[in-house]
């Protein structure tokens, strides 16, 4: 994944009209996901969002239902973001 992966996120996903704007955003250690100046540059204003971020190396052992509940992905194979609501 690129910077550009996690803009297209950020403005197609995070920052989407459905979402709330008070967010908890929880994310693995990737680069793009720690460098808050991609996510600074698209977020519209009101919104105020909480980063919390998982270890290196946790991300694979770690349940999504842990973490959120929503996950989303992005398949570097089909090129889409998927999400999974858990209840």
């Amino acid at each position: 994944m690129t910077k550009k992966h996690s803009v297209l996120f950020y403005e197609n996903m995070l920052f989407h009209p459905s979402m709330p704007d008070d967010i908890v955003f929880v994310c693995d250690s990737w680069a793009g996901w720690i460098d808050d100046s991609a996510r600074d540059a698209v977020m519209p204003s009101g919104y105020s969002v909480k980063k919390m971020v998982i270890p290196a190396g946790c991300t694979g052992i770690m349940p999504a239902a842990w973490c959120s509940r929503v996950t989303s992905a992005y398949s570097a194979h089909s090129k889409k973001w998927s999400i999974c609501v858990s209840a």
